[in-house]
């Protein structure tokens, strides 16, 4: 290519660009970016990133495999790195402050809990009344009343929203509500994209 064609390819290119930002068009092809499941597990957290659970209050949620006291008999081969954590809301008894179990995790676009279910009407007691908070908004319920069935579901996603704005987020679980029935939480993980 000669001098002569090189300049003028140069100010084509020089001028097209101009052109394009004038219109306010993008003057580079966009690459989308790369999308990644992160799963925090409810004890050992997320492999990456350092993600942790936060329980509240504390003393309040039980480690289920190491829990002597707990009724839900889970089977750890069937949870999540073998782990999960206990609670529940008792109705006669209720705790001075919600009991929760929250998540902050950054560049998040979406985000689901899982838990274990059973649907006994006793030890434990299968009813299942869970709100879920993002940055501090409602942002839905899992409700689901015992029926009888003494078998243990894994993996339930009892949440999901992949609706967020790209950035930080909190997310909050919220087991039982006052006034309400006595309810049952077994978290097992939680994943964020």
């Amino acid at each position: 290519m000669s001098l002569l064609s090189s300049l003028v390819a140069t100010r084509v290119t020089l001028l097209s660009l101009l052109f394009l930002s004038l219109l306010g068009l993008p003057m580079t092809s966009a690459t989308p970016r790369t999308l990644r499941n992160v799963t925090v597990d409810d004890t050992a957290g997320s492999l990456t990133g350092g993600f942790q659970i936060v329980y509240e209050p504390a003393g309040v949620w039980s480690t289920g495999q190491n829990c002597t006291t707990c009724q839900a008999k889970v089977d750890r081969n069937q949870a999540l790195d073998g782990t999960w954590h206990d609670v529940s809301f008792i109705s006669d008894n209720p705790p001075s402050e919600p009991i929760t179990a929250t998540l902050t995790f950054e560049a998040g676009v979406a985000v689901y809990a899982f838990c274990i279910i059973t649907r006994t009407f006793s030890n434990p007691n299968g009813n299942y009344d869970m709100s879920f908070l993002i940055d501090g908004n409602e942002a839905g319920t899992f409700r689901l009343a015992p029926n009888g069935d003494a078998a243990y579901l894994y993996n339930v996603p009892v949440f999901a929203n992949d609706t967020l704005s790209p950035g930080t987020h909190t997310f909050t679980m919220v087991v039982g509500h006052p006034g309400a029935a006595s309810s049952l939480a077994l978290l097992d993980y939680i994943t964020f994209t």
